[in-house]
């Protein structure tokens, strides 16, 4: 019964999204296929606003992010089931159109980095309001939320990554960042919204 349990609960769809960026990595005309590449989207290869995000430019930048998506987004998937997969659009559709729209000088993008910071905003909001308001458990959440805003904001500040580092032909994107963790805001007050709107009334 445990096994069974434990088999139903497993996190398949983060497993997914960590499979292909590190498959992508792996192959190299895979990775240039999926690659956001401003040109090739304006030429009508619109997907790669999308697929960029599971592109990696070095072997510790693929190795942060995978780490960083699978923690989140395994308890998320576990918590949520398949549900997480909205979550995981959301975040790769905003960062993909925030780096197209507002990185304008911005020839080629990767990185799962943005949806990373989207599951891990999402993850501390929802316990943030789901733990009572008197509960010591209630402070991890509100510290990974205050540290992913601080490191954002250190990031456009320097120009730096934290927790990545980067070669001289690699530019840190704080944007897709930013992008994704408005994501991740942006779809827990979508759910808070649904959930006011189903809840009944007298």
């Amino acid at each position: 019964m445990y096994a069974k349990y434990a088999k139903r609960n497993l996190p398949w769809l983060t497993f997914a999204v960590v499979g292909i960026a590190v498959a992508a990595s792996a192959v190299p005309w895979l990775s240039r296929w999926l690659v956001f590449d401003r040109a090739a989207i304006i030429g009508g290869q619109w997907w790669r606003l999308i697929t960029g995000n599971w592109v990696h430019f070095s072997t510790d930048h693929l190795l942060a992010d995978a780490v960083a998506v699978g923690v989140a987004g395994s308890v998320i998937e576990r918590r949520e089931g398949m549900r997480s997969f909205w979550l995981y659009a959301a975040a790769a559709a905003v960062v993909g159109l925030a780096v197209f729209f507002l990185a304008p000088g911005v020839a080629k993008y990767g990185g799962l980095s943005g949806m990373a910071c989207g599951a891990f905003g999402y993850l501390a909001l929802k316990e943030i309001k789901e733990i009572k308001r008197s509960s010591v458990r209630r402070w991890p959440p509100v510290l990974v939320l205050v540290l992913l805003v601080v490191k954002v904001g250190w990031e456009y500040a320097t120009g730096r990554a934290l927790f990545v580092s980067t070669r001289d032909d690699i530019m840190l994107l704080p944007l897709a960042h930013a992008a994704g963790l408005l994501s991740g805001f942006g779809y827990w007050a979508v759910l808070i919204v649904q959930r006011w709107a189903d809840a009944p009334t007298n």
